[in-house]
């Protein structure tokens, strides 16, 4: 199941990348369900290909680098 749920995110994101549909919104949703699909994978030892996430997907992220105010 995780691996379905995260081929559907990347799919939905190369999706709206070619039909010039991709958002702040639509990328953040992608990057979160196929992070959080790769980490669930991770802990479970189930052996995986990590996406990489296409530039203008990353563009649109905002960067955190783990620091709080």
């Amino acid at each position: 199941m995780t691996r379905s749920k995260r081929k559907e995110a990347e799919i939905n994101m190369l999706w709206d990348i070619e039909h010039d549909e991709l958002t702040a919104q639509t990328a953040s949703e992608a990057y979160i369900k196929i992070t959080a699909a790769e980490r669930i994978m991770q802990d479970l030892d189930i052996d995986y290909e990590p996406i990489v996430l296409p530039k203008v997907v990353q563009n649109l992220l905002i960067p955190f680098t783990g620091e709080t105010v």
